[in-house]
């Protein structure tokens, strides 16, 4: 009846660089594989990292249409096998439970009304959000670009307020957020 809570092996190579995107669906495929394998279902990939020979893909998971931020499993997969070679689901195990999640008071279009015209928005998905460690906020999640550099918005489904701002950096390693 227990959970894996921690593993990690080591990568079979130090392969670097940003893989091409069918390579990258190959290793969200392995991750995905084992995610379902072991009991997390209805996962959802949110973003990726590339160093010292492994692919570290990130998923949270959902609730209908709406993204659970707290409910994070961290997979790493050998870049050189496509085997899962690590998980890391301590903020799930912590954290995923049946949410009675209040309803959006407003709707989307109102929410992009919200951020700023500039912002060329690309995607845009509810998502629950952590912002202490004991609460969670409904979002829109506008994901898009402004200037050549690309964003994460987060406006208040409840109230209407900007929630937070996140700058996405991308790097010879992936996509950091700052």
């Amino acid at each position: 009846g227990g959970h894996l809570v921690w593993l990690m092996m080591q990568a079979t190579s130090d392969l670097g660089g940003i893989p091409d995107d069918n390579t990258l669906k190959a290793y969200k495929r392995a991750a995905s594989d084992y995610l379902n394998a072991h009991g997390f279902e209805d996962m959802e990939s949110t973003y990726a990292q590339f160093y010292d020979g492994v692919a570290l893909i990130n998923y949270a998971a959902k609730d209908g249409d709406i993204i659970l931020y707290s409910d994070l499993v961290k997979v790493w997969v050998d870049r050189t096998s496509g085997e899962v070679i690590g998980v890391d689901a301590r903020n799930y195990l912590f954290s995923h439970v049946k949410r009675d999640i209040k309803k959006a008071e407003i709707d989307e279009d109102d929410a992009k009304l919200l951020i700023s015209e500039n912002l060329d928005v690309s995607k845009v998905s509810l998502a629950l959000i952590p912002t202490t460690p004991e609460t969670e906020v409904l979002c829109y999640e506008f994901k898009g670009s402004y200037a050549g550099q690309s964003y994460i918005v987060y406006i208040n489904a409840w109230t209407g307020e900007e929630q937070q701002i996140f700058r996405i950096i991308d790097t010879d390693s992936g996509a950091l957020v700052v």
